[in-house]
């Protein structure tokens, strides 16, 4: 893993599940576009997997956003990378010193799809 892909600038898909009515009158519950944002996304190490592990947290990425994303534990990203398109759960949101100009969310990696 490179510093440049660590450093990276994705443009990431927030996306939310809405609940519909279908054709026969159930619910439906299909994903839906919020917003796309620029960040930084940023895969944890093998040690800090396992600290949150230990503190019952799923948590594998920190994504970086300059502007509060307004995500909560309902939401998750998608974004392509090298070839694949990620999805990450939000797990919690945390304003980085509570300065208003890092918002950090620790996200779960879902799964990834080749795209070639």
């Amino acid at each position: 893993m490179s510093l440049k892909s660590l450093t990276s600038i994705h443009s990431v898909r927030i996306m939310r599940h809405e609940v519909t009515r279908g054709a026969g009158g159930g619910q439906v519950r299909r994903p839906r576009l919020v917003r796309t944002m620029k960040c930084r996304v940023q895969p944890l190490r093998t040690r800090e997997i396992n600290e949150f592990e230990k503190e019952g947290s799923e948590v594998t990425h920190r994504v970086f956003f300059s502007q509060d994303p307004q995500v909560d534990v309902n939401y998750w990203f998608e974004f392509r990378h090298r070839g694949k398109k990620f999805n990450l759960q939000v797990n919690g949101v945390r304003n980085a010193g509570f300065l208003d100009r890092v918002w950090v969310v620790e996200c779960e990696s879902r799964d990834s799809v080749d795209v070639r």
